[in-house]
């Protein structure tokens, strides 16, 4: 019966579709719900829950493997499990949440987003059904399975169900299977990542795991009940599955890609500000040390002779003193507001980004862009490049090195000299005499595009992954939409299991998320009955 219910509003938000879409042009924020809410992304949670905080660290080095990191270099790369967790925390006016949602950046060369900390294989085929007394499977192990607890199956045939027991080492009883699984294929659990830490029993709808592209979007959202956690604490918890060793920089994506929002008001974000985190893994926080330079010791004049009697006596030249080098302070890793500097490698594509529409002014622009060019010749897999003159660059900064083809974009995280430490490898080869743009220079407030029923998107413009286009929207030529993503499986009580996300695609393209959901939960609280 509660299935019925979600199909009732889920129509209820169809039919609304292009009510919501022709609201949503008034723009984002239209109206302040409150005062602003910081977002950080935090790579040390110890202290950290729903509503309370620990101390935030801008910068955490952990060395893996070790008792808090379970990656092992060349052994467990890119399993599939989570290695370590990192939290997006919130501060400020936290007001109980209706909705929230927060896009982040990562460097997905080294880490991608899991669900699971958890994993074991079937060793024997596996039936589908089970209700009621449960379907018995047969595991490598049974560690880690608890009563009421979730797992995943697959793939293939990727489903998550419910835990009922684990009644010996090797066997594992579920609930109901809705899938036949094979001997070998893997089970998961222990959920590493959850959406619901804030907004217990909000519907989810946070892109599918694992992430593995350099984006995720987190969201959630009450169709009816809440509010959730007010306070400063924990609105995400994040599992990292780390394939390499370096520095990763996680930033988040301004409103309206991140939200937070405590009205139940389509568009109605906090104010808000961004913070980056940064998690050294196996390396110190600012990459590489620069050893700072030793003064060199002033040596005493010696004293000149007195000169002999005898004529024309030649004294000996007095040795003028050595004075001290001057220090060179060595640059460390700065946190640079996550609004303005993406994660190092990663360029946030047209699902996420807002489209900037022709007549958009730039603010802040300077006359000509902020560029040097390189001194030395710099090969692909290089973690450092020297400029000519590195004086106009910082720590933080987002540069671009090189023109055309072999053109990439990078980020700074030491400087010493005339030598630039970046987050990630070049992919490329550069000459001597090469451009090296600061893009951190250049300030442009884009207008975003809001795509409604009925019109069809600019070129170029791709929906959002999970997004299918509604009736009448044709994607622009060339554009694949991605398809639809499965649910995160339920990480708090009332949590989305399987697949619900689907009957939201058209509404989805109308014009926004949070926007969506929030108009749905004031229509069901005013007309809908309780189905028990």
């Amino acid at each position: 019966m509660r299935k019925l219910a979600w199909i009732a509003a889920a129509s209820a938000v169809l039919v609304l579709t292009v009510v919501i879409g022709v609201s949503l042009l008034g723009g984002q924020g239209a109206s302040a719900s409150g005062g602003t809410v910081n977002f950080d992304i935090d790579p040390e949670i110890t202290g950290n829950d729903a509503s309370n905080l620990g101390t935030v660290e801008s910068c955490v080095r952990i060395d893996c493997p070790s008792a808090n990191c379970t990656w092992n270099p060349g052994v467990n790369n890119f399993d599939g499990l989570s290695d370590y967790l990192v939290d997006i925390v919130v501060s400020g006016d936290t007001q109980a949440p209706l909705a929230y949602e927060a896009l982040l950046n990562y460097d997905n060369t080294k880490v991608h987003i899991v669900g699971w900390s958890v994993g074991t294989t079937l060793t024997a085929d596996c039936a589908a059904g089970g209700a009621p007394a449960g379907r018995l499977c047969a595991v490598v192990s049974s560690a880690g399975f608890v009563p009421f607890g979730y797992a995943q199956l697959g793939p293939p045939n990727d489903e998550v169900a419910q835990v009922m027991s684990a009644p010996d080492a090797t066997h594992v009883r579920f609930v109901n299977l809705a899938n036949a699984h094979a001997s070998g294929d893997p089970v998961y659990t222990a959920a590493a990542t959850d959406d619901s830490i804030k907004t217990p029993g909000a519907l989810t709808v946070s892109e599918a795991l694992p992430g593995t592209d350099g984006t995720h979007s987190f969201g959630a959202a009450y169709l009816s009940g809440g509010p959730g956690t007010a306070g400063n604490g924990t609105l995400v918890r994040v599992g990292l599955d780390i394939g390499a060793a370096g520095v990763v920089t996680f930033s988040l994506l301004p409103d309206p890609s991140t939200c937070y929002n405590s009205s139940g008001v389509p568009g109605d974000c906090h104010p808000q500000t961004l913070d980056t985190g940064i998690l050294a893994i196996n390396t110190p926080c600012g990459g590489t040390p620069t050893p700072s330079p030793t003064p060199s010791p002033t040596p005493s004049p010696t004293p000149s002779p007195t000169p002999s009697p005898t004529p024309s006596p030649t004294p000996s030249p007095t040795p003028s003193p050595t004075p001290s080098p001057t220090r060179t302070a060595t640059a460390t890793a700065t946190v640079v507001p996550g609004g303005s500097t993406p994660s190092a490698g990663v360029t946030p594509t047209s699902a996420h980004t807002p489209t900037a529409s022709p007549t958009a002014a730039a603010t802040g622009t300077p006359a000509a862009p902020v560029q040097d060019t390189l001194a030395e010749d710099a090969k692909a897999g290089a973690t450092e490049i020297t400029l000519a003159d590195a004086s106009a660059f910082a720590v933080g900064d987002t540069i671009e090195i090189g023109t055309g083809d072999t053109k990439e974009t990078n980020t700074i995280t030491a400087i010493s000299g005339q030598t630039l430490t970046l987050a990630t490898a070049l992919k490329s080869d550069h000459a001597s005499g090469e451009q090296v743009v600061n893009v951190s220079a250049v300030i442009v407030t884009p207008t975003p595009t809001v795509i409604t029923p009925g019109t069809t998107p600019a070129p170029g413009v791709t929906p959002a992954p999970g997004v299918t286009p509604a009736p009448g929207v044709t994607p622009a030529p060339g554009v694949t939409p991605k398809p639809a993503p499965t649910a995160m499986p339920p990480t708090g009580a009332g949590g989305l299991s399987d697949g619900g996300s689907a009957p939201w695609a058209a509404a989805l393209a109308a014009g926004g998320l949070l926007a969506l959901l929030l108009t749905a939960a004031a229509v069901s609280r005013g007309a809908r009955r309780r189905i028990e």
